[in-house]
């Protein structure tokens, strides 16, 4: 609609007369009022196109003016919203006109908007499943892009590009990368300072060939790789080859390199990333735009509960690292003697809340509304290693009760283990814990009657698998009790 609009006023006779380009999401937002009909309905409009989804309760949160009953009914049966599972949602053209003729006209009061939606987003992230988690990350990625340098060495967030399918890396993919690699090295790209230049191809080929989980490729729609990066998930098999190639990431790592030696490749939850290309000989798509679009998506891909370290020299590169959240750990040498920044990006534990106060933070405008609580402030919450350790002692409740959590929240063994037991014989799913999460637990922490192996096998999975779901079971167990526990004080 908009593309038609605009080819059809630069075709005009006034087009010479006309600011085009600020015309049409105008003319376009005219024309969803007019189908809409009413001004408080196109209100809810512009709130809705700040949300991925949203149910009448939630987009009310975001409005100065609750929706009146018949409102919420009529905004789902306008042609360019969808009724889901997760609530209604707007078509993603219509929410990026409506979002940007909002910033155009009152820039204050949309920023404000906006940062309300951040903060709700940033609630419920921890009570929705997986799959939602994924979407909200995408989401506040895309509200957070203006933010971003929109022109850099490395990355263009003006560009509203989309990825096609997220697909695993294959085989075949492996002479598209080395050739974007190739591209990459001979224009002076960054790669990893860590690893000789000579080595790179020789580096990609060994983790495609013995670690492929670490590549992760963004593809357009037709399946084809547009950009990668590639890395290895630290555990005792692929420690060996990264200090082959990176002698420097020791001083990275410290003493936790030594530790890493012992892990098992099923535990791994940390990915050291040294190489990243663009395809950047694309017909279509500058460099710098498959590069924000990497960037974004690896962002996303990390939310699921990961941690992801780089060191970079750039100094243009670790600004915009510094920009995207991740956090400076301290200085490193690379090869030659080049001085480099560690930086990491931690999602393993409650970290997205601080990830995104992060955001909020560097949001804010005086106009905005105050921030969420900072990080020291926030509430204390139970962490998945606490957790771990309360279903490991559950049914000795003398050492339960013995766990700094327990003492830190002045819990008693019985009160804890009676509503771990009744969150997992509930019918019903407190949310985000899943059914098969809790079957999971019930099998690995309860019946006790199988080895891992045993168990992996009986959920059809692998042992690496089988180990991310119970992390991730852990960890959704851990928001649960929590909030259960809380609401009883």
């Amino acid at each position: 609609m908009s593309l038609a609009l605009t080819v059809d006023m630069l075709f005009s006779e006034s087009a010479e007369e006309r600011d085009v380009w600020r015309e049409v999401p105008a003319v376009l937002s005219a024309e969803f009022l007019r189908e809409a009909a009413s001004p408080n309905l196109y209100r809810a409009l512009t709130a809705l196109s700040l949300l991925p989804a949203a149910d009448e309760a939630l987009l009310n949160r975001l409005l100065d003016k609750p929706l009146e009953g018949a409102d919420y009914y009529q905004l789902t049966a306008l042609s360019f919203v969808r009724d889901t599972m997760d609530g209604i949602s707007l078509h993603q053209v219509v929410a990026r006109i409506l979002r940007e003729d909002f910033a155009r006209r009152t820039p204050e009061q949309f920023e404000a908007v906006r940062h309300r939606a951040f903060v709700l987003l940033a609630e419920r992230f921890h009570s929705v499943d997986q799959r939602m988690q994924m979407r909200l990350s995408a989401h506040i990625m895309e509200l957070y892009r203006e933010f971003l340098p929109s022109a850099h060495a490395y990355a263009n967030f003006s560009s509203s590009l989309k990825p096609g399918e997220q697909k695993p890396f294959q085989l075949e993919d492996l002479p598209e990368l080395q050739r974007f690699m190739k591209a990459s090295i001979l224009g002076s790209d960054w790669q990893s300072e860590l690893v000789e230049p000579a080595d790179y191809p020789a580096l990609l080929d060994g983790i495609a060939a013995r670690f492929p989980e670490g590549i992760f490729v963004v593809r357009d729609e037709k399946g084809r790789p547009l950009a990668f990066c590639a890395g290895l998930w630290l555990h005792a098999l692929s420690m060996p080859l990264l200090e082959r190639y990176a002698p420097g990431c020791r001083q990275m790592l410290g003493e936790e390199a030594f530790s890493l030696h012992e892990l098992p490749l099923e535990a791994a939850d940390t990915i050291f990333v040294l190489l990243s290309a663009v395809n950047s000989e694309h017909s279509l798509y500058r460099p710098e735009e498959l590069g924000a679009l990497l960037m974004e998506q690896w962002l996303v891909h990390m939310t699921r509960g990961l941690r992801g370290i780089l060191a970079a020299a750039d100094p243009q590169l670790n600004a915009l690292l510094s920009v995207l959240g991740f956090q400076a750990c301290g200085k490193v040498t690379g090869f030659a003697g080049i001085e480099l920044t560690t930086w990491e990006l931690d999602f393993r534990q409650s970290a997205f809340d601080q990830w995104i106060q992060r955001i909020i933070r560097q949001t804010e405008t005086a106009a905005a509304q105050p921030a969420l609580p900072r990080e020291n402030d926030h509430r204390l919450s139970i962490e998945r290693s606490e957790m771990k350790q309360m279903l490991e002692w559950m049914f000795e409740p003398h050492k339960l009760e013995e766990l700094p959590v327990m003492r830190r929240f002045r819990w008693s063994g019985m009160q804890v283990r009676t509503a771990i037991q009744e969150i997992l014989a509930e019918a019903h799913q407190a949310g985000p814990l899943t059914a098969m999460e809790k079957e999971i637990l019930i099998a690995g922490y309860l019946r006790k009657d199988r080895n891992k192996s045993e168990l992996a096998a009986s959920f059809h999975m692998s042992r690496a698998t089988f180990y991310r779901h119970m992390r991730l079971a852990e960890q959704h167990l851990a928001y649960v009790l929590d909030d259960r526990l809380r609401s009883r004080i």
